[in-house]
């Protein structure tokens, strides 16, 4: 014979369950709420990543530029 449990059983067990990831869910949502507020020091500003942004596209710039003279001068037109 095997023992079934009840359905009453059952829900007790679902409802403990339940109430368990509610409270992990919770405390999920602290952590974030902490990790946030702690992140939103270090975002940086669109004036602050102007410059940055420049410096970069200038010396993509310049090694493309480079290497299509590069290459222009390895087919040889002129």
């Amino acid at each position: 014979m095997t023992d079934k449990p009840t359905n009453g059983a059952l829900l007790a067990r679902i409802d403990e369950r339940t109430n368990a990831i509610a409270r992990d869910l919770d405390g999920v949502k602290k952590d974030i709420h902490a990790l946030r507020k702690d992140n939103k020091d270090q975002y940086v500003t669109k004036d602050q990543f102007a410059p940055v942004q420049r410096i970069t596209y200038g010396l993509a710039g310049s090694i493309l530029l480079a290497f299509l003279a590069g290459l222009v001068k390895m087919i040889g037109w002129r």
